[in-house]
Formats: C-alpha cells, structure tokens, sequence
C-alpha cells in the first residue's frame, strides 16, 4: 500500500505503521527503543489471545482412525493487532506504486531472512473497531479508553 510511495529514507529512521480501524495505547519511545534494542528489521505489536473451542475434538489419521480426542481445548496466540515498527530500509524491498497487503510483506521479509520480532501489550491497551458493530461499541465506550 503506502509504504511503497515513500521515498527512500535517508535518515535512516524506523517507520511506524498503524491500521487505521484499531486504536492502541501504547508508549512510542519504548517501543521504538525495544525494535532497536531487538534489532529487528519489523516489529509487529501483538496481544495475547485465548481461545477455547466449546466442544470436543477429533484428530484422525490419514487412514479416518481417531488418534486423540481433546474436549474443549484451549489455544494461546499472539495476535496482530495492526501495529508496527519497519526498518527505513523497507523501502529500498518495497516496488515503487506496487500494492502489497502487509501480511505479504510480512511473509516476503520472512523469506529473505529479516529479523522480524512482536512487541506484546495488554488486551485491554487495544481496540479494534473494523466492523460496524465494533466501531458503535467503541464509541459508545471511547470516553473509557
């Protein structure tokens, strides 16, 4: 998207990116501090996320056999939260007026071996509102965030 109609960098200045449907509360400096101190080419803010699927599982073998059966287990992940922090040199990788989701960007840094790391924060320092629904709820609790 945007990243590839800046221009090169010379400063040589980390880039902070932010998805425009999320609000974050979170310390700038510490985070551009942690991204150096890392030295990561990206850092991706993230939120620990739980999940419990309400029912049993099966897991089969290639054959149809039941293997294990796990009743409503539970997954932890770290969650994109559309918050980063990009090496100046993103935009030396980038095509210029090429359009790239970040997801591909993501995985294309990935593949030339870029040191990419997360910067955690708490569930409650974030709020997405990119569905309508979230968004009316959002604001109607903005005054509380």
């Amino acid at each position: 998207g945007s990243l590839s109609l800046f221009k090169k960098n010379k400063k040589k200045y980390p880039i902070i990116v932010t998805n425009a449907d999320a609000i974050i509360k979170i310390n700038y400096e510490k985070l551009l501090k942690y991204h150096e101190s890392k030295k990561n080419f990206l850092t991706i803010v993230t939120v620990l996320k739980n999940y419990t699927i309400p029912y049993g599982t099966c897991h089969l073998s290639k054959n149809g056999k039941l293997t294990k059966f796990l009743e409503k287990p539970n997954f932890n992940f770290f969650t994109n939260i559309g918050n980063y922090v990009i090496d100046s040199e993103v935009t030396k990788i980038i095509p210029k007026n090429k359009f790239i989701d970040f997801n591909e960007l993501i995985n294309f840094l990935l593949k030339m071996k870029k040191r990419i790391g997360i910067y955690p924060i708490e569930e409650g320092n974030w709020s997405d509102f990119g569905k309508i629904e979230d968004f009316r709820h959002q604001n109607k609790d903005f005054n509380e965030f």
